[in-house]
C-alpha cells in the first residue's frame, strides 16, 4: 500500500496499490490472517513509523477467507490514513511491514 504524500490540508487519504493474487485448490476453504504490522500499538492498531518514535495510524482491511477456485484469485486489500491521524505529525517518510498468511 502506498499513501503517497499526505495532503497539506488534512483529508482522509486512501492507499493506492496493486492487488496481489494467489491460487488455492478448487473448493478448498482458506483463511487469511495478518500480524498487525511491525509497529502495532495493540490488536488491529496499525501504525507506520518514521524514526524512533514518530507514528501515523492507518486502517488496513482485506477479505479474510473464502473458497479456492483452482485459478488465480485477486485479494481485495484497502487502507486509509485519516486526517486526524497525521495532523501535527513530524514530516518524513513513514513505513510499516504487514505479513499476510493464507492457510487452507
Amino acid at each position: 500500500m502506498d499513501f503517497g504524500a499526505l495532503p497539506v490540508i488534512p483529508a482522509n487519504t486512501p492507499a493506492t496499490m496493486t492487488q496481489p493474487t494467489f491460487t488455492c485448490t478448487n473448493g478448498v476453504a482458506y483463511t487469511i490472517t495478518d500480524d498487525d504490522g511491525a509497529n502495532e500499538l495493540a490488536a488491529n492498531a496499525n501504525r507506520m513509523l518514521n524514526g524512533a518514535a514518530n507514528y501515523i495510524a492507518y486502517s488496513f482491511n482485506y477479505t479474510a477467507g473464502g473458497a479456492g477456485t483452482g485459478a488465480a484469485q485477486t485479494m481485495d486489500i484497502s487502507g486509509t490514513v485519516t486526517a486526524a491521524a497525521y495532523t501535527g505529525a513530524v514530516a518524513g517518510a513513514y513505513t510499516d511491514t504487514v505479513t499476510l498468511t493464507i492457510n487452507p
